[in-house]
Formats: C-alpha cells, sequence, structure tokens
C-alpha cells in the first residue's frame, strides 16, 4: 500500500468459525476501525466493504480508503462483523512512498547534479587519488571515499572505483583536510588516511 495516496483498496477475509467456511453475504454487517501509525482508532469511512465475489472469491470483501486514511507508516485495519462466529483477521501494513517516474525534465535534471555532487563531492577542484597494493602495483578496482572526520562517520564523496591505474577523481576543496578510506578484497584496507587538498 502506497502512503498518502488515493483510491486505494483494501481486501479482509470472513470466516466463519462455527463452519470453517468463508462467509459470503455479509457486506452489510461488516465495519472496521483503522489505526495509524498506532495512534487512536477510527472508523473507515467506507462504512461497509463490497462483497469481491460470492462464488469464486468466497469470504473476501473489499475496503475503499481514503487519501488521508493511507497517509502513515504503519496502517492497522480491524474489521468485525455484527454476524455471529464470523472471524476477521488484522491488516497490518507498513506503507511505501511512490516510486518517482513522472518527473519532468527539469527536475530530474536537478535529481542528476544533486546524486552526482554526493558522489563525485562538492568542491570547485578535481583531485586524483592513487592506490597502490602492497608491492607498489596499481590497484584498481578498489572503492574509495571521503569523510570529513577521523572516524569515518560523515561520508562526503563516494563511493567511487579505481581504474586499472588505480585512480579515482573526486571534487574537493583547496585548503580542506579530507579523510581517505578505501579497500578491496585481499587487499589491506585504508582507514582515515589524513588528506589536506592542496
Amino acid at each position: 500500500m502506497y502512503k498518502n495516496v488515493a483510491s486505494q483498496k483494501l481486501a479482509v477475509y470472513a470466516h466463519n468459525v462455527a463452519t470453517d467456511l468463508p462467509e459470503t453475504g455479509d457486506a452489510a454487517n461488516i465495519t472496521a476501525q483503522i489505526s495509524k501509525d498506532g495512534g487512536v482508532c477510527a472508523a473507515s469511512d467506507d462504512l461497509n466493504p463490497s462483497e469481491l465475489d460470492a462464488a469464486d472469491a468466497k469470504g473476501v470483501y473489499i475496503f475503499d480508503l481514503l487519501q488521508a486514511e493511507t497517509n502513515c507508516d504503519l496502517f492497522i485495519l480491524s474489521a468485525v462483523s455484527s454476524t455471529a462466529s464470523i472471524r476477521l483477521d488484522p491488516i497490518i501494513v507498513y506503507t511505501n512512498s511512490v516510486m518517482r517516474g513522472t518527473d519532468d525534465a527539469a527536475t530530474v535534471a536537478a535529481l542528476v547534479v544533486a546524486i552526482t555532487a554526493i558522489i563525485d563531492g562538492a568542491g570547485a577542484s578535481e583531485k586524483t587519488i592513487v592506490c597502490k597494493d602492497g608491492e607498489g602495483n596499481p590497484l584498481g578496482g578498489a572503492s574509495v571515499w571521503l569523510t570529513s572526520d577521523v572516524a569515518g562517520t560523515n561520508v562526503i564523496a563516494g563511493k567511487k572505483y579505481t581504474n586499472a591505474a588505480g585512480e579515482v577523481t573526486f571534487m574537493v576543496t583547496v585548503g580542506i583536510t579530507y579523510y581517505v578510506w578505501a579497500k578491496k578484497d585481499g587487499q589491506i584496507a585504508i582507514h582515515g588516511r589524513k588528506w589536506v587538498v592542496t
């Protein structure tokens, strides 16, 4: 289910515990309460669900949801029937944000610029880092990233990967101190090596 999106539906299943069969023809007797993010329950806007198909989808009933009812991360719908012996289990859903796909060209271009700045770095000067193995040979395929702190908690560029010559470039600011991190399986990793850009 998508978060804060209109025209969505949710299905519930009504089971008669006395007969051990799905219950058909019970739509008018079924109501529901909705809780958003574990908050206080409120009656669903759709007073009674619609029965999907009494012959081919026995016991299945559909609630129509308002957009406002889906504006949450944790959605819980608890349905009940006034008919004796009918069991409806609560429906618990963690919502998802709608996937991008309808952005215009300007928005896409802005996103590309922002993502590039995150990966390449946001500085004005292009600088190259060369990674070598323990024997001094160029180390291709190593992942490299930069942080602003020696602990490595604030990543400001990368990860990028070295080319066959062991080189990788970042956009950085002259005079600023960065900390370089690099690793490749089977090689000694670099952990927070200080780099003052000149």
